[in-house]
């Protein structure tokens, strides 16, 4: 039996999967040209850097108890799923480019919160936002 005819015997899922793995592989680490419409963010990028307008800042505010280990394990499959979570931009020799990097743990930081005021809260928020 022919490698054709082994994958065309595979159920329709596994040729999904399979072939999404495949794809992902080929474009680990490999660069790519920007679109026309990343390529005018990319611009305005340059023209103001330190500018907080091309960076989300979603500090979110969880009231109720959180499965710590859970949750960064979600973050971490969505970044995986995701390949526009892991790509970054970048020039070579004037020419601008994406790179889709290889899936790796999700950075975030947990703080403890619960025993702060509004006020501290909004200071610390604050400063994150910033840093």
């Amino acid at each position: 039996m022919s490698d054709r005819e082994t994958l065309a015997n595979l159920p329709v899922e596994q040729q999904r999967q399979l072939l999404r793995r495949l794809l992902q592989d080929r474009a680990r680490g490999a660069r790519f040209p920007m679109s026309v419409q990343q390529q005018s963010l990319w611009y305005e990028y340059l023209q103001e850097p330190a500018s907080p307008s091309f960076n989300v800042f979603l500090p979110a505010r969880i009231r109720s108890p959180i499965d710590v280990p859970r949750f960064r394990r979600a973050i971490d499959n969505l970044v995986a799923r995701h390949a526009a979570l892991r790509t970054t931009f970048g020039t070579d020799g004037g020419e601008p480019y994406q790179q889709v990097h290889a899936a790796r743990p999700a950075g975030f930081q947990v703080i403890d919160a619960s025993r702060y005021t509004e006020d501290q809260l909004r200071e610390a928020v604050i400063e994150e936002s910033v840093r």
